[in-house]
């Protein structure tokens, strides 16, 4: 597994971060770090010489490694900013510090590609979503559409259903015969002059006629029609009862009879 160490001077370097470009990678240990030209990972330094310390295999546990100092020189090593002599385990992310070198030391990990039912499986769930997102622009554009046609067939059911009864109430508002007058007459003339209103109305303003103005209408109508059900049934008010003159002032007459127009004197010096 190839391991990587990213080295930055820290004379030069800006802030705390290490450049992209300052880095050695290396999969084979042991190896050298220093400014030595046998160090497998070499800086350019006059001022440091030789080796700085070597990176070796940890015998015990493959998850670490084992750095160990070169106590030849005087450069002493630092991890994660403690001295080291001899050797020391390190692991993934640790800092190595010799003078003003910092090394940052990575276990890397190989790109691997989806396996093939892995890659289907992303592939299908990319479709899904595309199809659930034009499924949606679909629903946003096809409803709003539905709604407005909704409400032009209630609009044009509603004005189709006025005209046809507004027809019937021009028949049926017509007297059966000329003979036929009394309450009754004079009510099915009356409701026969507000349809011919209507009807007058309606030629007129037909294309100007708002849904309210239709849903008034029809109300109108039905309520005629049912008056004109109730005058051909004869329920259209209550028959007035007869007077009896003569049975009135008779009672009247023994009412009065029936009152004293004057006092008693017994009564009169109560009083």
């Amino acid at each position: 597994m190839p391991l990587q160490l990213s080295i930055r001077d820290n004379r030069y370097a800006a802030g705390f971060g290490f450049r992209a470009h300052q880095t050695c990678t290396f999969e084979k240990l042991p190896v050298s770090i220093g400014s030595s030209a046998a160090c497998y990972c070499q800086v350019e330094d006059a001022d440091v010489e030789g080796e700085f310390f070597s990176i070796r295999d940890d015998q015990t546990n493959s998850a670490t490694y084992t750095l160990a100092a070169n106590e030849e020189t005087e450069n002493t090593v630092y991890v994660n900013h403690r001295p080291v002599s001899g050797t020391t385990t390190i692991r993934n992310g640790d800092e190595i510090r010799v003078k003003h070198w910092t090394f940052r030391f990575f276990r890397t990990y190989p790109l691997t590609r989806f396996s093939r039912k892995a890659g289907m499986l992303s592939v299908c769930a990319k479709v899904l979503v595309a199809l659930i997102f034009l499924g949606e622009i679909a629903f946003a554009v096809y409803l709003p559409r539905q709604l407005h046609a909704a409400k032009l067939w209630q609009e044009e059911i509603l004005e189709q259903k006025t005209l046809m009864l507004l027809d019937k109430l021009k028949r049926r508002s017509r007297p059966k015969n000329s003979a036929e007058d009394g309450l009754a007459g004079a009510g099915q003339s009356l409701i026969q002059q507000a349809i011919k209103k209507r009807t007058a109305f309606v030629r007129k303003n037909r294309e100007k006629m708002s849904t309210e103005q239709w849903a008034r209408m029809r109300q109108d109508l039905l309520t005629y029609e049912q008056l004109l059900r109730d005058i051909r049934r004869g329920e259209a008010w209550q028959a007035i009862p007869e007077l009896k003159p003569a049975e009135g002032v008779k009672s009247l007459l023994q009412t009065a009879e029936e009152k004293t127009l004057f006092s008693s004197p017994a009564e009169t010096n109560e009083q």
